[in-house]
Order: structure tokens, then C-alpha cells, then sequence
């Protein structure tokens, strides 16, 4: 999956703010419904699918019923 693939399919789930692979890979989606326990999980495979080789650990995590974001970065 590339980087575009990764926005396409969250554009199924809301407005994806910010997709960026640097330091630290950063995801901020917003939309409605984003606090949906099987929202959030679907989120979560979704973007460790396309990250997890490069960016394995969560550095933060943080959602509302109106946006998602994740934050995940390298192992050191």
C-alpha cells in the first residue's frame, strides 16, 4: 500500500487533515463517529498496515466523536 492508497481509505471514515511520514508518522482525521470503538480499531489496522515496518510504536493516540489522531515513530 502506498502513501495515497493510505489517504484514500481513510477518506472512507472522515477528512483526513494530516497524513505525514518524517521523524514520526502523523495521521489527523476529522469527521463524525470517529469515537466508535470498532472505528477506532478499523482505524488503527488501517494505518499500522501501511506504517508498522517503519514506525512499530505509538507515540500518542487521541480521538472524540470528531477527530482521530495517531502519532507513531521509529524504534531507537
Amino acid at each position: 500500500m502506498t502513501l495515497e492508497d493510505l489517504k484514500m481509505k481513510l477518506c472512507d471514515f472522515g477528512n483526513p487533515q494530516i497524513v505525514k511520514e518524517g521523524v514520526v508518522f502523523s495521521v489527523l482525521l476529522t469527521g463524525k463517529g470517529l469515537s466508535k470503538s470498532t472505528t477506532v480499531m478499523k482505524l488503527q489496522d488501517l494505518i499500522l498496515d501501511y506504517a508498522k515496518e517503519k514506525f512499530p510504536l505509538i507515540e500518542a493516540m487521541r480521538n472524540d466523536d470528531e477527530f482521530f489522531c495517531l502519532i507513531l515513530k521509529p524504534k531507537l
